[in-house]
């Protein structure tokens, strides 16, 4: 028991401010844009290394839902033990082919939701005014699309994602995929900073 605490209590990295977690709508505070960001952006880091180590298509974007982050991160010292309460699934990361239609059928869904997406932006909603890395969205094209085993199967209403052509496993659990990322950022000296870019703008 004591070595388990010991383990849980370890300090993986030091978070400028507090990221919350809560139900998605237009005007959330600035602390919940942090957390859909650092969710979406962690576990894209992570899957584009696992991309390149697996010769796999790394992901274009990265999606998250609000339902599947059930605990909010404190200010300063972040521990093991904070992420396993984020995080207390065992879903793992995977990559999903998607035409682009059924890219801008997901997206859509997710903002209407004000879900966290990494990767794109979207403007006016249902509008078309969707980008991927700067350039609108393509239909006749095919993107690479990062979720939780969960979602891949059609978890929280994301039926478009069942219908994927393609899909790999990464190898890595999402919670692990978050320590490594912030284990990477206490290695190099930094800090979790905040990023909050409002990546839907309906």
């Amino acid at each position: 028991h004591d070595s388990l605490e010991s383990q849980l209590g370890k300090v993986i990295v030091y978070s400028d401010i507090a990221l919350i977690t809560g139900s998605g709508k237009k005007d959330m505070p600035p602390e919940q844009t942090a957390m859909g960001n650092f969710m979406v952006d962690a576990c894209m880091f992570i899957a584009k290394q696992r991309a390149r180590e697996l010769s796999k298509p790394a992901p274009d974007i990265s999606i998250f839902t609000w339902g599947s982050i059930r605990k909010s991160l404190p200010a300063g010292n972040i521990t093991l033990n904070n992420i396993f309460e984020l995080m207390p699934f065992e879903n793992e990361m995977v990559v999903l082919k998607l035409t682009g239609s059924e890219t801008k059928q997901l997206l859509n869904q997710l903002a209407k939701r004000y879900d966290p997406i990494g990767g794109a932006l979207i403007t006016k909603g249902e509008v078309n005014q969707l980008s991927i890395h700067g350039n609108l969205l393509d239909e006749n094209k095919t993107y690479n699309v990062l979720a939780s085993d969960y979602l891949s199967f059609g978890g929280d209403n994301l039926t478009v994602l069942k219908n994927a052509s393609e899909r790999y496993f990464c190898g890595v659990k999402v919670r692990d995929a978050i320590i490594q990322y912030l284990e990477s950022l206490q290695a190099k000296g930094e800090t979790l900073k905040p990023d909050y870019e409002q990546r839907i703008k309906n």
